[in-house]
């Protein structure tokens, strides 16, 4: 490729050619060793826009994707490299200080070793067998690591032997949270949840203190850079110092009042300590105090916004990197010589939270740890301006529902709040429906479009105006455990609501009051709540495979409980023919009033397929169901898997799915987003399955260790770590989330397979 862009760079900065090179290559580690023409059929097109290796390149490819970007960015080029290779969220990550590893511990139990020119481990993962491991610091020699963990031994490691050997150190009674060498490699300092501070003879293992005189368990600590002073820091809003040679209380603590201590850094010059505080009374948020070491008095106040326990100096001194622990920024502070109007700049952003954070030996990067398992290397030097995420919710969403026009989408979120999005543009109509205590776990909303009923874990029933987002009138509540299911009749005047005592209570929608009925009762948790067409019936199904059937207006059994099943009711459905059709192994149908059932046409599930929610469409065609990450489109009467679609998403699962009222899309609820796919184009694909397009195919496929195959084995396409939830393709027709990726296929089509190499056309064709 360099050869080809001599006469592009002659003008630019080379050096900054060369750099961009190497983020390229670094980054797409993954897709150029295992296939090189995706070096032009993925990495290339989801590389930086502002780097020169995309601007040089990509006019001489024609039949690639285009990817545009939504609240996120492919960080203006900052994102070096991911690590990828823990099974559990990765509590520490460190360069050694000759810059020839990283270090990494994880809550998988293991401690891993990488190379940071190639990506690569660079030996075996090192397992104690102490469990989860939260903290490694290497040796200022870097021939030797040493980890604490949960069950409070720390393991000093020797990964100059092969294989790597380890030394126990036993103490602590509590899990080691933090351990550090001396800057002259004979002592080792931890901090652990028992609520003390030790250090160790590095070279013999002895205990040789205890620092005791925080009241709270201890997250961090760490020796000043002339070796003289050890700091440590807790939830007792403590910074303590201490005699590193004897473990003796130094000098005053420092204090800070209604303030939470989490991270702490000293300056290279060991005269100035960096602070990550949050408020207590606004977990969320935090900034960075910086004290004087001789006067014990502040010189700055650095507000980041974000809570923070990742906090580390530069090796020059002149900046501070931080770490989002919730929202997963990651700023750089500059640090004016006078300390007056220091400056933050937002390197990047991940939609996982950040552990630790650490600069390499000279300064260039960033490693940081997140919780989402992955490591991710950062370069320090372009300064860019990044996106900020779209407006969408920022927890767990429970519940979705569509309005019977269907123009709405309504969502409930465990961020206790009720959100309404026009179904057609995914723009929020109001902001957030706040009002709620708890997380919001069930909607419903009136077939005259009128109402949303929204209930959540605070035991309350919320009534909304659909057209305006106002509240309608006071809480429905008198209940201390949530609301799990809420169903509006058919005329909209009543509101049945299934709570986790097993019983069913009917409310009067007008007067906002229970109806007269006594509370309906379930042998055990209800799962599904149903209204016949006509109103006369209320049906429900438990998660002991039981059906139910009462008459509305008296609230009496219309017949004895009808047990199916071992397993859960999932889902009720009155069809027109006068009977109502429950899932749950299988569909059963049932004549009302006169209860008898017959096997239907069963649904298969593997073993491991837990089923989370599941929905008929309305012309009793279809049923969807949420499985894991994807939704299966069965059909009602045979029972036959029609088609697939998938969500993304490392650890989210789709945990609500329901039709628009037209039976034309499918929209679904999992993690933080909103998804939606048009049915026919679902079917459509599954059907062509055998000639996608790497595009078309993204949407109904799984992606395989982040890469898209075609049933062949062909490799199809490749995408990076960072976007794997946030993809858009068809026939997913919107993507409601904080951050959105949407790919797209060139015009005049795409060059994949054996036809890839026409896609380069070695001249600049613009």
């Amino acid at each position: 490729m360099v050869a080809h862009s001599s006469m592009k760079v002659r003008s630019a900065d080379l050096s900054q050619f060369l750099r961009d090179a190497n983020v390229f290559v670094a980054s797409s580690r993954e897709a150029i060793e295992r296939s090189a023409p995706h070096i032009y059929i993925s990495a290339l097109p989801f590389s930086s826009k502002d780097s020169l290796i995309y601007q040089t390149f990509l006019p001489m490819c024609k039949g690639i994707i285009s990817v545009d970007t939504y609240g996120i960015d492919r960080h203006g080029g900052r994102l070096v490299m991911t690590l990828a290779g823990h099974e559990d969220e990765v509590t520490s990550a460190e360069y050694s200080p000759d810059g020839r590893f990283i270090g990494s511990s994880s809550k998988d139990g293991t401690v891993r070793i990488w190379n940071p020119r190639t990506g690569e481990e660079d030996m075996s993962p090192l397992r104690s067998g102490d469990g989860k491991v939260f903290s490694i610091a290497f040796a200022p020699n870097s021939r030797r690591l040493a980890s604490g963990t949960k069950s409070g031994v720390i393991c000093v490691w020797n990964i100059s032997s092969i294989p790597a050997i380890f030394r126990r150190l036993f103490s602590h009674t509590g899990s080691v949270q933090c351990v550090i060498f001396s800057p002259d490699g004979s002592l080792i300092a931890s901090a652990s949840k028992d609520k003390t501070a030790r250090l160790f003879n590095a070279d013999t293992g002895d205990n040789l203190a205890v620092m005791i005189g925080h009241y709270a368990p201890l997250y961090a600590v760490t020796f000043s850079p002339d070796g003289r002073t050890l700091a440590s820091c807790s939830d007792n809003h403590k910074v303590r110092f201490w005699h590193a040679a004897t473990g003796e209380a130094a000098t005053q603590s420092i204090k800070y009042p209604e303030l939470h201590a989490h991270g702490i850094s000293f300056s290279p010059d060991s005269t100035i300590i960096a602070c990550g505080s949050s408020p207590s009374i606004r977990p969320l948020l935090g900034d960075i105090q910086l004290w004087d070491l001789q006067s014990h008095t502040k010189v700055a106040t650095l507000e980041i916004g974000s809570h923070f326990r990742a906090i580390r100096f530069a090796p020059h001194g002149q900046s501070i990197v931080t770490g989002g622990k919730y929202d997963g920024a990651l700023n750089i502070c500059d640090l004016p010589r006078d300390m007056v109007e220091p400056t933050s700049r937002l390197i990047g952003k991940i939609a996982s939270g950040i552990c630790t954070v650490a600069f390499s030996p000279d300064g260039s990067y960033i490693v940081a740890a997140y919780h989402d398992g992955i490591i991710r290397i950062w370069d320090t030097g372009i300064s860019v301006k990044v996106s900020r995420p779209l407006e969408a919710h920022r927890e767990a969403i429970y519940v979705v529902a569509t309005s019977s026009n269907g123009t709405l989408i309504v969502s409930g979120s465990s961020d206790k709040s009720v959100r309404v999005w026009d179904i057609r543009s995914g723009k929020m109509l109001f902001p957030p429906l706040l009002g709620h205590t708890g997380g919001v776990v069930s909607l419903s909303l009136s077939l005259d479009g009128n109402l949303i009923a929204s209930g959540a874990t605070d035991g309350a029933i919320i009534l909304w105006n659909m057209r305006t987002g106002e509240l309608v009138d006071q809480p429905m509540t008198g209940y201390t455990i949530y609301i799990k299911l809420l169903t509006f009749s058919p005329n909209s005047r009543l509101l049945a609501s299934g709570l986790t005592d097993k019983t069913i209570r009917i409310w009067d929608v007008f007067s906002g009051k229970p109806s007269n009925l006594s509370p309906l009762l379930c042998q055990d948790s209800i799962r599904t709540i149903s209204f016949s067409p006509d109103g006369q019936f209320i049906a429900a199904g438990d998660f002991g495979g039981r059906i139910y059937l009462w008459y509305t207006e008296t609230g009496q059994p219309a017949h004895a409980p009808l047990n199916t099943v071992d397993t859960t009711i999932w889902a009720i459905k009155f069809t027109p023919d006068d009977t109502h059709t429950a899932f749950g192994e299988h569909q059963y149908r049932i004549p009302v009033p006169k209860v008898s059932a017959r096997p239907q046409a069963p649904i298969p599930a593997g073993p491991d397929d837990y089923v989370y929610s599941v929905v008929y469409s309305s012309d009793n065609r279809f049923i969807a169901s949420s499985v894991h990450q994807t939704v299966r489109l069965w059909d009602c009467a045979t029972g036959a898997l029609l088609a697939t679609a998938c969500g993304r998403g490392r650890e989210h699962r789709i945990s609500s799915v329901v039709f628009t009222p037209d039976n034309r899309t499918i929209v679904a609820g999992f993690g933080t987003a909103i998804r939606a796919w048009d049915v026919e184009s679902i079917l459509a694909l599954e059907a062509s399955s055998s000639r996608l397009n790497p595009v078309d195919a993204l949407g109904i496929t799984e992606l395989k260790d982040g890469w898209l195959e075609a049933p062949s084995g062909e490799l199809l396409l490749w995408i990076p770590e960072d976007y794997r939830a946030y993809t858009q393709v068809p026939p997913c027709t919107m993507l409601i989330a904080n951050y959105r990726v949407v790919i797209t296929a060139d015009p005049g089509g795409l060059h994949a397979g054996e036809e890839w190499t026409s896609c380069w056309t070695g001249s600049d064709t613009s």
